[in-house]
């Protein structure tokens, strides 16, 4: 079976700590897309759950567009 790790590259948390996760993972016909967390350069973002709740569904949606994943 053929794993492919989408957003692989990690990105950085709080105090600059590398996040060695990938955002989503194809595998046998099935995608798994991680939690998409409110943050912007290590931080959560402020506005509250409006502006959350927008940064989540663009993360997402980005996430899709790098794997091409849109049917």
């Amino acid at each position: 079976m053929t794993i492919r790790r989408i957003g692989a590259e990690g990105g950085t948390g709080t105090g600059g700590q590398h996040l060695p996760f990938a955002r989503a993972v194809e595998a046998g016909g099935w995608l798994k897309v991680s939690g998409q967390t409110p943050m912007r350069d290590g931080e959560v973002v402020e506005g509250g759950i409006v502006e959350q709740s927008r940064l989540g569904h663009r993360k997402l949606y980005r996430d899709y567009d790098r794997g091409r994943l849109w049917p």
